[in-house]
């Protein structure tokens, strides 16, 4: 079975201790230096966002912020990798989707205005509930879903899993028909192999069968002509006449 999906946004926003402090920087005289925050209460992620951003302004931010980005969608693409061998056609287009609504939801929560985030939420676990039971996920579900992701540029976001897992659903699609064709060819092979054997067969049969007909005649041997057959009369009644004077009166 495999382990259960974690959304991207869990992978860039762990719920997990936080550490008292932040390292502090190198310290230079003429340059301003924002305190360190020694605490921050892990269950509002709003003032969480905003506690890292007054700490971390002028020492990296962004560069901070693509990294988690791309960090976080490499570790799920690394676990959706590992369901797509397992799951049905129909299931990995599911999942497909899903993984480009969490692209989606990963965007706008880090932008300073996100918009549609909640209806993107309930039709992302929509498509997970049906992953999950699998059933079918509603059509107009999915039909939302193909919408959003349509109307979003997939590469410009960072660390996408989206367009990774279309190239992997794409290799496996290859992988597969070349392991159909090949076992189609397999079976090709036996019934050939099958076939000839057969055929083999049934002409060392008819060759034993003429064989022993052609054993059964006069001196084991088979006259042609009406000669032959003639010769082969006389020399049969020789040997009972020869047979017959051998006996004892």
């Amino acid at each position: 079975m495999p382990p259960r999906r974690r959304n991207r946004y869990e992978f860039e926003h762990p719920d997990e201790e936080l550490p008292s402090g932040l390292p502090l920087p190198v310290v230079n005289a003429n340059v301003f230096h924002p305190p360190v925050i020694q605490h921050i209460d892990n269950q509002n992620n709003r003032m969480l966002e905003e506690a890292l951003k007054a700490s971390l302004e002028g020492f990296g931010l962004e560069e901070a912020k693509e990294e988690s980005q791309q960090t976080a969608g490499d570790e799920l693409f690394n676990q959706v990798l590992e369901q797509l061998p397992y799951l049905k056609p129909a299931a990995r287009q599911t999942l497909h989707l899903i993984t480009g609504l969490d692209d989606i939801i990963s965007h706008e929560k880090n932008q300073s205005s996100p918009s549609n985030v909640t209806e993107i939420q309930r039709i992302q676990q929509s498509l997970q509930n049906a992953l999950d039971t699998g059933e079918a996920p509603p059509a107009e579900d999915t039909d939302a879903a193909l919408s959003f992701i349509t109307g979003y540029d997939m590469e410009d976001i960072k660390g996408a899993v989206y367009p990774r897992v279309e190239s992997e659903i794409l290799r496996l699609l290859v992988e597969e028909a070349e392991a159909e064709a090949e076992d189609e060819n397999e079976q090709i092979r036996k019934a050939l192999e099958e076939s000839i054997l057969e055929e083999a067969l049934h002409t060392a049969k008819q060759e034993a069968k003429e064989k022993a007909e052609a054993e059964k005649t006069v001196g084991g041997y088979n006259p042609q002509t009406p000669a032959e057959r003639r010769a082969a009369r006389l020399a049969a009644l020789d040997r009972l006449e020869a047979a017959s004077k051998a006996k004892p009166t």
